[in-house]
């Protein structure tokens, strides 16, 4: 019988890495989009130390100068050589570890988007130019100092990118200008202040809005956002720094969650510090702080402080308005019916019958909140009638004219004693 020798391949082809398909695909994973591109490239500035960076974008054009010393010629060599189609495979794919390895997610971004012309002059002394079509050119820079990096891809749309960018880089804490003019900085609200350590960033008591919101920043440019259900609503910006050992929104969540309650707690304390103010504050910002304050004296976080706060308006006797506390609230309630006389802040007070005892000035949300904490009902106080308005005006004129007898007794005996 004759033997049969089985057929010898050479699986080298077929074995063949794939390198171009590797680095899209590490760059689709990681970014969404060549939009973000000039956003990971000021971020790349700012983690080398930059604290000056201009962008310029137009038509299918980004240019990004900054004062930081740019990218070493080993980098821009692995560059070179991820671009160079003409470079063995291996070599190719090693270049793209290595500059994975060293957090180089920027260029490799801005080597995998489709990207016509790339050069990257750096303040260390050379200059990277790359031409589709044509092999990496390494050059003496002519940069003075400054990192410049010019990319066109047709793929990069102004627009887009200038909105990822505004909104990304506004917590930074470098100045950042586009197209001439400085970037919008920091949180927005009813009051806003840094975290205090363990914890670096800001945080800030929004106007609108139900949910707490956690932007979480590498070098000051937001990476991930995380929200915390069930709390008063704030908003925040943390910084997360590099992350050891993992990337992405998944670690960086991580790596938040066991400061979640300082973080909640310091938001509550700015809360406080505005609720101490809250008679001078407009009433939509009154409603606001006070129904966030209530909220976390729900979840007994900071009741002491929260309990002794004069948040409420509240009509009593002659006097028009006055503002009370929780503590008191607690202690006017009537024992047994566990109910308080309250109004809302659309009705007119001398509509009702207003005894000495304090007739409280709440919205439908604010009584909800109030009850669930104190155990309390509202019932509205009775309404004025034609005697309750009469013996109402007899005692204010009684007040009104004792003042003046007492003002007539003063002007002509300036000198005696009060009694």
């Amino acid at each position: 019988m004759l033997a049969v020798t089985a057929p010898r391949y050479d699986v080298t082809d077929l074995l063949r890495i794939d390198v171009a398909a590797e680095l899209r695909k590490l760059a689709e994973g990681q970014l969404q989009g060549v939009e973000q591109l000039p956003t990971e490239l000021v971020r790349r500035a700012l983690r080398g130390g930059a604290s000056n960076v201009h962008v310029e974008l137009a038509r299918h054009r980004l240019r990004i100068v900054d004062d930081g010393p740019g990218p070493t010629h080993g980098v821009l060599d692995r560059v070179a050589a991820l671009l160079d189609g003409k470079r063995e495979d291996a070599e190719r794919h090693l270049a793209l570890v290595e500059l994975e390895r060293g957090g180089e997610l920027a260029l490799l971004a801005a080597a995998a988007f489709d990207v016509e012309h790339l050069e990257i002059s750096s303040a260390r002394g050379q200059t990277l130019v790359c031409n589709r079509g044509q092999r990496p050119r390494m050059l003496p820079s002519t940069s003075s100092g400054w990192t410049t990096i010019v990319l066109r891809s047709r793929r990069l749309d102004r627009a887009t990118a200038e909105s990822w960018l505004r909104g990304a880089c506004r917590f930074a804490k470098a100045s950042i200008t586009l197209r001439g003019k400085e970037l919008s900085r920091g949180l927005s609200g009813l009051s806003q202040r840094p975290l205090e350590s363990p914890l670096v960033g800001e945080v800030a008591i929004p106007l609108t809005g139900e949910t707490s919101r956690v932007h979480m920043l590498q070098h000051g440019v937001v990476t991930a956002h995380a929200s915390v259900p069930q709390m008063p609503c704030f908003e925040a910006a943390v910084e997360m720094g590099e992350i050891d050992g993992a990337s992405g929104a998944a670690a960086l969540r991580a790596a938040l969650h066991p400061h979640i309650d300082e973080l909640v707690d310091q938001a509550i304390q700015l809360m406080i510090h505005v609720g101490k103010e809250a008679a001078k504050l407009h009433h939509r910002q009154r409603t606001r702080i006070t129904r966030l304050l209530l909220r976390a004296a729900r979840q007994r976080r900071r009741w002491e402080e929260i309990s002794r706060l004069e948040l409420f308006p509240a009509a009593a006797g002659l006097e028009r308005r006055t503002w009370l506390d929780l503590r008191t609230m607690s202690a006017a309630t009537d024992a047994e019916a566990r109910a308080l006389l309250a109004i809302y802040p659309e009705q007119d007070p001398e509509a009702f019958v207003i005894g000495d005892g304090p007739v409280w000035i709440l919205d439908e949300v604010e009584r909800s909140l109030v009850a669930d904490l104190l155990g309390v009902r509202f019932c509205p106080p009775p309404r004025a009638t034609a005697s309750s308005l009469l013996a109402r005006a007899q005692r204010t004129s009684r007040a009104f004219f004792s003042v003046l007898r007492d003002l007539a007794v003063r002007v002509a005996h300036p000198f005696r004693k009060a009694r």
